[in-house]
């Protein structure tokens, strides 16, 4: 602590020297310090060194597809069958519900005949 309280009664002119003085040495230090690593991975990468310890991942790509294969629940022809009755102006519901649904359509389009009244 006796340093810093010497250091803050000096003029304020040399307080900035000796600021820039150390920054010139910390920079300067640092500096060396980053060119000495630099040299030496430049002579690893000419010695062919640096791929032989990077070690990367495996991929199976085949086990990473089995993994993300999502079955679809409607066969082609269902598919056929939903695009037919999306598209056309007025589907037929008993149809639809009937063949998607395998329920018993005269209630269910009584039930739907009766939401559509109300």
């Amino acid at each position: 602590m006796n340093f810093l309280k010497k250091i803050q009664q000096r003029p304020e002119k040399e307080r900035k020297l000796i600021l820039w003085i150390t920054i010139t040495i910390i920079g300067a230090m640092l500096l060396y310090l980053w060119w000495v690593l630099f040299k030496r991975e430049v002579k690893e990468v000419l010695n062919g060194n640096t791929f032989e310890k990077i070690k990367f991942p495996s991929i199976n790509l085949e086990e990473e597809y089995q993994e993300r294969k999502v079955s679809f629940p409607f066969s082609e022809e269902e598919m056929k069958k939903i695009y037919e009755i999306l598209t056309t102006d007025t589907p037929n519901k008993e149809d639809f519900l009937e063949s998607s649904l395998g329920t018993d359509t005269e209630n269910t389009s009584k039930n739907i005949k009766n939401e559509e009244n109300k």
